[in-house]
C-alpha cells in the first residue's frame, strides 16, 4: 500500500541545472513540439504495478493530489492580498522545480486587466510548456503509464474574476473576493503531470498598509475553498480549505514578499500542501523584474525557482474612499 502523507520521491537525478536551464531557453518553447519523445506505454508492466482489474478506466488508478503529481498539476493558488492593482500586466517567467527524482522546467505566463473604476479585474494564467524528467522510482510511485519518465506537457488555463469589497477604509482592511475556475486543458495525465479535469476555487483576502520610515509594510491573510475533480469512484471530487498569510515590504520600487499558504483536502491522499514563498521585485518605468523562491513544507515535494518579468501599464481611475 502507498503511504500518502508527506510523500517524498526517493532518488535524486544528478543533472546540471545550469546546462539544462540554458538549453531549455535556447531551444525555445515553440521550436519543439510538446511531445517530441514518443511516450511508450508498457501496459503489462503498468497493470502489474497498480493491480489493474482489467476493465475499469485506467484514470481511476491515478492519485489526484499534489503529493503524487507534477508541481504544476494542483499548485497552491496565488495570493491577491486584498487589493486590485490598477495596472494592466503581462508576466512572462521561467520556472525550475526540483525534488528527489523529479526535475521540471516550464514557461509561465499571466495576464491581468483591471476593469471599470478599478473595483473589478480579470486575470488568466497558464503553463503552456513544461519539460519533465523523473526517475523510475518516482514514475512508479505516481503510477505513470509511460516508461520513459520524461517528456513535454501543457497545462491548465486558470481564469479569475476579482472584486474589491473595501478599499482605503479608515478602519477596515482592504478586502478582495476572488472567483476562479480551471479548465481541463492540461495533458499527460498518464505521466501524472496534469489532472485533465476541471476545478475551481474562491477566496477572500485582506490586507492593510502601514508606513514605517522609508518602508511600506503590508501584512495580508487569505481564506477560501478549493475543489477539483478526481477519477476515484469513491471520491468524485476533492474539497479543500484554503489558507495563507504573509507580509510585503516595499521601498521605492523594490519589494520583498513572503508568504505561507496551502489547502487542506479531505481525502487524505497527499492533498494537504503547504508552501513557503519569498519573492523579490524591482520596478522600473514599464517593467518589473522578479525572482521567486518556493519551498514545499508538506505534500509538495518540490523546491521552485522562478525568474521573469512583468510588463505593466498603469490604469487611471477615480479614487473612492470607503467611510
Amino acid at each position: 500500500m502507498q503511504k500518502y502523507r508527506g510523500s517524498k520521491a526517493l532518488i535524486p537525478i544528478q543533472k546540471s541545472f545550469t546546462t539544462k536551464f540554458l538549453s531549455f531557453i535556447l531551444f525555445g518553447l515553440f521550436l519543439l513540439p510538446l511531445n517530441p519523445l514518443r511516450a511508450q506505454v508498457d501496459l503489462e508492466y503498468w497493470n502489474n504495478l497498480v493491480g489493474y482489474d482489467g476493465f475499469s478506466p485506467w484514470e481511476r488508478y491515478m492519485i489526484m493530489s499534489p503529493g503524487f503529481m507534477g508541481p504544476n498539476a494542483l499548485p497552491v493558488p496565488p495570493f491577491h492580498k486584498g487589493l486590485i492593482k490598477q495596472e494592466y500586466q503581462w508576466e512572462s517567467s521561467f520556472d525550475y522545480y526540483f525534488a528527489k527524482g523529479d526535475q521540471t522546467f516550464d514557461y509561465f505566463t499571466r495576464f491581468y486587466v483591471p476593469l471599470g473604476d478599478g473595483r473589478v479585474a480579470v486575470e488568466s494564467y497558464y503553463v503552456p510548456a513544461e519539460y519533465f524528467i523523473t526517475s523510475p522510482e518516482v514514475r512508479d510511485m505516481r503510477r505513470a503509464r509511460t516508461t520513459s519518465g520524461r517528456g513535454w506537457a501543457a497545462g491548465d488555463i486558470y481564469l479569475s474574476t476579482l472584486i474589491q469589497i473595501t478599499k482605503d477604509h479608515r478602519k477596515l482592511p482592504d478586502i478582495v473576493l476572488n472567483l476562479s475556475m480551471r479548465t481541463a486543458s492540461g495533458v499527460r495525465l498518464k505521466d501524472a503531470r496534469f489532472t485533465d479535469g476541471p476545478g475551481y476555487y474562491f477566496d477572500v483576502s485582506a490586507s492593510k498598509t502601514y508606513k514605517r520610515g522609508l518602508w511600506t509594510i503590508r501584512p495580508h491573510a487569505l481564506g477560501g475553498f478549493y475543489v477539483w475533480q478526481t477519477y476515484d469512484p469513491k471520491y468524485r471530487q476533492n474539497d479543500a480549505i484554503q489558507f495563507g498569510g504573509g507580509i510585503d515590504l516595499i521601498r521605492k520600487g523594490f519589494s520583498i514578499k513572503q508568504s505561507v499558504g496551502g489547502y487542506w483536502g479531505y481525502v487524505g491522499n497527499g492533498d494537504f500542501p503547504i508552501v513557503y514563498s519569498a519573492e523579490f521585485e524591482q520596478s522600473f518605468k514599464k517593467i518589473k523584474l522578479l525572482f521567486r523562491y518556493q519551498y514545499g513544507i508538506r505534500d509538495f515535494p518540490f523546491t521552485g525557482l522562478r525568474i521573469g518579468c512583468v510588463l505593466y501599464f498603469p490604469k487611471k481611475v477615480k479614487k473612492n474612499i470607503d467611510r
